[in-house]
Formats: structure tokens, C-alpha cells, sequence
């Protein structure tokens, strides 16, 4: 009876190890080298309708999402080196740089074994109606904390900091509101010194006041057309108050214009190796989920490091003026997707001869990225080339 039951003991203990040991397995902890790299290609599928619930707090979670996310669009992105990055020569601390979205926003990073931080982003925006795209450098002070490393269970941290930017914008009236109204409805004398509305604003300058908590609240497994892995998820909290001062361009001063809070939450899915988010969901005020970001397809042709490029492949004349030949096996490769310094898709090639012909007129000067797809579209082979005219 005595050996049964302490057989019974053993086999209770086992159990346990073996349970406590597959749990520890399953835990994911995420440093600075599972961020992405300069040259990783990424492929992000946006559902601005989803129908997805992120669940509860806590260990060992499952998320299936296999299915249930759909693909409004896909953004094309790719990771750049600093040097190849606009504006780099102001900000040179950066040493990664991270797509935003396709339109160009980038973000200027730096990741350390101990955190991964942004001091500054750009904004490509129409500041208002008629006007031409500019682009915005918003600096970060203190420098935004994204991550820290070890990224465990449990991890926590608080911030505030300073988001802050000025741009030119034109004459436009200080009250001016492009919902509602335009230039041709501002009236001098409709000026008073109790309310003002004198004359032409030429500048704004816009101060965001970040209050921000992230805490990695779970973990477990996620399944998405990506695949299935072994996933931390990481909810963040940031609560902002958005001032706006307007400068006035005949007495040379800035007043208030307007003001705005805003408070969002935001959980994102990190694994090992992937580089990035595997899923992000960004939900509105009554806590449901708005929008989500996720990787759009498995992870064998989700992103690789740029490679060099492959010998039977050459690449002239490097810088190229007006054209630039691809010298490339057919039957090895399928497809010549170009990108500029912002990682956006600029240009798609068939590979149908020997010899592909880029008609280069077009780009502006600088740096240009480029990937050799096979005939499964996988990417081969990455590589760069320059335009100067």
C-alpha cells in the first residue's frame, strides 16, 4: 500500500514538472535582437472593420484569428539604414529606422540591449485644402520609450514626454477651421481686441503631453495567416492632450489656438524573430477593437535581411541616371519590386528576359532598395542602387 501510494506521489510530481516545465517553454521573452534590421521587407494587411476580441488578461491565452481578419489593404515596407533616411544628418543618433506606413512616415529609433526608443518621426500630410503634401519632423522629449529588455511577463513601465513640432503653412486666418470654412470667409473688421481675430497667421506649432503605461499583460499562442507562435502581447496605454498656438503674422506673436484630449489603447502581439508586431489592435473609446495591423503572410517570405546580391544577377549602371538594367536569369526569378528610402513600392517589374530595362527618369536623386522574387514569390535576393541626375 505504502509503495502505491508513493508511486501515486511521484507521478503527481512528474505531472507537475512536465506542466511547469511545457508552461515555461511557452513563455516568450523579446530583446533588442528580435527587432527588425535595416533591409527587412515586411508585408502588413490593415482590417478597418474587424470583427476580433483581443480577450483577457493572463497566461496561456490562445488567440485564433485565422479567418476572422480582413485585408482592407496590404502596405509594402521596408527597414532602412539611418544614413539612407531623410533628415538623417539631424537626428544621427538614430540607428534603426522604422516604417510607419506606405505613405512615407518613418520613424527615427534607436534600439539597445536595454530599450528601444524614438526621438523623432516625420508626418507626410496636406495641412490644408490646396495646399501642397509637406513633410513634418516631430521630436520626441524625453525620447518615446517603446519597449524594454528584457520584454517578459509582467514587464511595466511609465512615461511622459513631449511630442512637438512647428511648420509654415501659409496665410491662413488664425480661426481658421477647414471643416467649416475657408480663407475668403475671414473678415478684418471683424477684429476686436476681446476676441482675436487679427490678422494672418503664417506658422503653428503643435505640443503633445504624453502620458504613457505599457505593461506586457499576457501570453500564450496566436494563430494568424502568418502561422502559429508562441506570442507576448503587450497592452499600452496612452493618454495625450494636444495643444495647438498659432503665430500671427502681423504682430508677430503666438497665441492659443485650440486644444484636444485623447486617450487610446493599443495591444500588440510580439515572437521571437518576426521583427515586428505579429498583430496589432488599436481599440476605441467603448473598448472594442477599431483597427488591426498584422502580417500579412507566412514567415518564410514575410521579411528577410538584405542580401548580397547574387552573383548571376548585375545590376548597372550603379548610380543610374535615366535607366538601369537588371542582367538575371528567367527561369530563377519571376518579379523586380523597387522601393524608395521610405521603404514604399515605387516600381514592379515582370523578369521575361535575361535583360530587365528600368526606366529611372522619373525617380528624384537618392538611394533605391530592390528585391528579386522567385517563381513561388519568395524574395531571393535584395540589393540598392543610386539615382543621380
Amino acid at each position: 500500500m505504502f509503495c502505491k501510494k508513493m508511486k501515486k506521489i511521484k507521478l503527481t510530481l512528474v505531472s507537475l514538472l512536465l506542466l511547469f516545465s511545457s508552461s515555461l517553454f511557452s513563455q516568450v521573452t523579446i530583446s533588442s535582437l528580435d527587432m527588425a534590421s535595416p533591409g527587412k521587407i515586411i508585408y502588413q494587411a490593415h482590417d478597418s472593420v474587424p470583427t476580433i476580441n483581443v480577450g483577457p488578461a493572463g497566461t496561456n491565452q490562445t488567440w485564433n484569428y485565422l479567418g476572422v481578419l480582413n485585408a482592407d489593404f496590404i502596405d509594402t515596407l521596408m527597414f532602412i539604414s539611418p544614413v539612407d533616411a531623410p533628415n538623417y544628418y539631424d537626428l544621427p543618433v538614430s540607428n534603426l529606422i522604422i516604417p510607419v506606413n506606405a505613405a512615407g512616415d518613418i520613424d527615427y529609433a534607436v534600439n539597445s540591449p536595454a530599450d528601444l526608443t524614438i526621438i523623432a518621426n516625420t508626418e507626410n500630410k496636406i495641412l490644408f485644402p490646396g495646399g501642397a503634401k509637406t513633410t513634418l519632423i516631430k521630436t520626441n522629449t524625453p525620447v518615446e520609450k517603446v519597449l524594454e529588455f528584457p520584454l517578459e511577463y509582467n514587464s511595466t513601465f511609465t512615461q511622459n514626454y513631449v511630442n512637438f513640432t512647428q511648420y509654415f503653412y501659409g496665410s491662413v486666418p488664425p480661426n481658421y477651421t477647414p471643416s467649416v470654412s475657408d480663407t475668403k470667409n475671414f473678415i478684418f473688421s471683424n477684429c476686436t481686441s476681446a476676441i482675436h481675430k487679427c490678422g494672418m497667421s503664417d506658422s503653428l506649432r503643435e505640443k503633445k503631453i504624453v502620458f504613457k503605461s505599457v505593461v506586457a499583460d499576457a501570453w500564450g499562442t496566436i494563430t494568424t495567416a502568418a502561422g502559429t507562435f508562441d506570442a507576448l502581447r503587450v497592452k499600452e496605454t496612452k493618454i495625450t492632450v494636444d495643444t495647438i498656438d498659432a503665430h500671427d503674422a502681423l504682430l508677430y506673436v503666438w497665441f492659443f489656438y485650440k486644444a484636444k484630449k485623447d486617450s487610446v489603447v493599443t495591444y500588440y502581439w510580439y515572437a521571437n524573430d518576426t521583427g515586428v508586431p505579429l498583430v496589432t489592435a488599436t481599440m476605441d473609446s467603448y473598448g472594442a477593437v477599431k483597427s488591426v495591423v498584422w502580417l500579412a503572410s507566412p514567415l518564410a517570405t514575410l521579411g528577410v535581411n538584405e542580401m548580397a546580391a547574387a552573383s548571376n544577377i548585375n545590376v548597372f549602371p550603379n548610380p543610374a541616371q535615366n535607366v538601369i538594367s537588371f542582367n538575371i536569369d528567367p527561369s530563377k526569378a519571376s518579379l523586380i519590386l523597387v522601393y524608395d528610402i521610405t521603404g514604399r513600392l515605387i516600381n514592379s517589374s515582370p523578369v521575361t528576359a535575361d535583360k530587365v530595362i528600368l526606366n529611372t527618369s522619373s525617380f528624384a536623386n537618392g538611394m533605391y532598395s530592390y528585391s528579386i522574387l522567385d517563381k513561388k514569390n519568395s524574395i531571393t535576393n535584395t540589393g540598392k542602387f543610386s539615382v543621380v541626375k
